[in-house]
């Protein structure tokens, strides 16, 4: 006896393939202006230290002083979006506006008072900077459960980030030529202040807010310690982009070329752009912990592609295939950090991301002035690649368990609503 197929099951959903998979991102309204305000207040504070640069070297007497103010902005925003980080996952959203109004204030006084408070007002300013990376993502975890739209949403953030850091130090740069270092300062605040109360008011719902005080009230979650093979991997990826940086501009006094060293960072750019891209666009075979381990190889077979450069003629391509894998497999390292952290520390734990990701960098960009300065551009870029093939081992000591679920933390659901 033959059955009826049943008429009322529902057809198969189809999943966005290609650049289509970014409009799922997008299409979601709240989500949109989230990320827009992230972007917005992301792209003025990657204006700052270059603005603050050239303010202090005028103002104080030389890059020495001008230096050691930036270096002072720099040391303290990285404690403070740890703090900042952990007040909001407690206190909701709004925490961040408050922090970028006195941000603004900081940053505005320091512009105005006389030479010796801009010290102590760098720091003002650095310590209150809003972790807004930090915080789309912890929204994005939190909103998108399918691996797929996981995936497009944080290679669409990972692009923005690298699209933002090329805008910001050039928009400086043609705000100083037509007004002044002061005038950048100025803009990149209040500009700041703006995004973020767009993205405080578009990312977080309601609900959200009430819950998030009622998180706990322990000095550091015992489970963020899980994130500590993660935060090594993130430094040694991070010092290696240091040593491939400083690498580059020494292979390029080498080849009597200086100019050429902003070029070839450019096109190395463009690489991580595009293998962004690309990454976000489909499933990829393997879960996430194996994906990271592959692209992290990737990233330092590529970096030791550049030991065959000795002209710019085939610098050019091979800095394009450097970068091919760096945003995806900072894609894929934001998605561990994400299933890893407790849903109700997410934001604090991706402010643990960005302190590694700016310690890694900055020790490698030191290390390898001091070796470039007593070898050559070669062994900066041999050990730019060894450091990331070093990483895969620490992935392997991530909890693989952990990272099969869907979102971390068991399951949530989610606090946004077309």
């Amino acid at each position: 006896m033959s059955t009826a197929p049943d008429q009322t099951s529902a057809p198969p959903v189809a999943v966005p393939v290609g650049m289509r998979r970014y409009l799922v991102v997008v299409s979601h309204r709240t989500i949109r202006w989230a990320f827009l305000g992230s972007l917005i207040a992301r792209l003025t504070q990657t204006m700052v230290p270059l603005a603050l640069l050239l303010f202090a070297q005028q103002h104080l007497g030389g890059l020495g002083a001008g230096g050691a103010v930036v270096a002072i902005y720099a040391i303290t925003a990285g404690f403070g979006f740890l703090v900042i980080g952990r007040m909001v996952d407690r206190r909701g959203p709004y925490v961040l506006v408050i922090a970028a109004a006195i941000n603004a204030a900081g940053i505005i006084a320091l512009v105005v008072v006389p030479a010796p408070f801009i010290w102590p007002l760098a720091a003002v300013a650095g310590v209150s900077t809003p972790p807004l990376g930090a915080a789309i993502r912890s929204v994005f975890i939190r909103s998108f459960g399918k691996p797929s739209e996981r995936t497009s949403a944080l290679s669409l953030d990972t692009i923005g980030t690298e699209v933002m850091f090329i805008m910001g130090p050039a928009l400086v740069a043609a705000v100083v030529v037509v007004a002044s270092p002061m005038t950048a300062l100025l803009i990149a605040a209040v500009v700041s202040l703006i995004g973020t109360g767009l993205f405080a008011r578009a990312g977080w719902s309601k609900g959200e807010q009430i819950r998030a005080t009622t998180r706990s009230r322990e000095l550091l979650d015992r489970r963020l310690l899980a994130l500590a093979p993660l935060l090594l991997i993130v430094a040694m990826q991070m010092a290696a982009i240091g040593f491939i940086e400083v690498g580059i501009i020494a292979r390029a006094i080498e080849l009597r070329s200086t100019a050429a060293a902003g070029v070839m960072l450019a096109v190395w750019a463009a690489g991580s752009v595009a293998g962004g891209l690309a990454f976000g666009t489909r499933d990829w075979p393997g879960g996430i912990r194996r994906q990271c381990g592959v692209l992290l190889g990737l990233t330092g077979l590529g970096f030791c592609t550049l030991l065959a450069g000795q002209n710019l003629a085939v610098l050019y391509p091979l800095m394009f295939l450097a970068g091919l894998a760096i945003s995806p497999s900072a894609t894929t390292l934001a998605t561990i950090c994400g299933l890893l952290a407790p849903a109700h520390c997410r934001t604090e734990a991706f402010t643990w991301l960005a302190s590694a990701t700016s310690l890694g960098g900055a020790g490698g960009y030191a290390l390898g002035g001091v070796l470039v300065s007593h070898t050559n551009a070669g062994t900066a870029f041999l050990i730019a690649a060894a450091l990331p093939v070093l990483a895969v081992v620490l992935v392997l000591t991530l909890p693989a368990r952990r990272l099969s679920g869907v979102t971390g933390g068991g399951t949530e659901d989610s606090a946004l609503t077309p």
